[in-house]
């Protein structure tokens, strides 16, 4: 009889432990993480597509990260033109796990660019950083971390890249502006 407890409480412990080790397709635990990692998503509208996409769920740090956005036009016309500030695209970075915002700047204020049906306008990411400032989103960051992520060095940890559109259809800012905004989750690992 002892010996049917003992086998008894050995596989409750057996299972019990099975249980706190959940991960979430990539090899990294999950309990370390709140979000699952999302590699491709996008966002569209009756003439648009727009798309967001990592060639990894995981990264190692210092591995470059191979994240695109592709703009679509997919209306009637072979070619339209849009105006736009800096870049039709804006990619924010977040550190989820540590609550870092990371917002992006403005470096041109108009720039028109013709895009043709079907073909995809294809931005990489690159981080584009920023300083924190008193009433920012997210936690304080200091200049030493904006550095070390514009060298490509992303500390380890779950980021959030979100993307979205911000141009105007035509050659004026003041035209039909549209606005799609998609978001991909990436981990980095030591």
């Amino acid at each position: 009889m002892r010996n049917k407890w003992l086998f008894i409480i050995i596989i409750f412990i057996v299972i019990l432990s099975g249980c706190g080790t959940k991960t979430n397709g990539t090899g990294v635990p999950s309990s370390n993480y709140e979000y699952e990692n999302i590699v491709e998503s996008s966002a569209e509208n009756d003439v648009f597509l727009f798309k967001l996409t990592s060639k990894k769920a995981v990264y190692q740090v210092g591995e470059p990260l191979e994240i695109k956005a592709e703009l679509t036009y997919k209306g009637d016309e072979e070619t339209i033109k849009i105006a736009h500030a800096a870049s039709p695209i804006w990619l924010l970075t977040t550190n989820l796990t540590e609550d870092y915002q990371f917002e992006a700047a403005m470096n041109e204020p108009l720039i028109i660019t013709p895009l043709i049906k079907n073909t995809p306008y294809v931005e990489q990411y690159r981080f584009s950083g920023g300083s924190y400032f008193e009433g920012a989103p997210g936690k304080p960051y200091s200049d030493d971390l904006i550095m070390q992520m514009v060298k490509g060095e992303f500390p380890p940890g779950q980021y959030e890249i979100k993307g979205r559109t911000d141009f105007a259809v035509g050659e004026d800012m003041m035209g039909d502006k549209i606005n799609l905004e998609t978001s991909i989750i990436f981990t980095v690992i030591e």
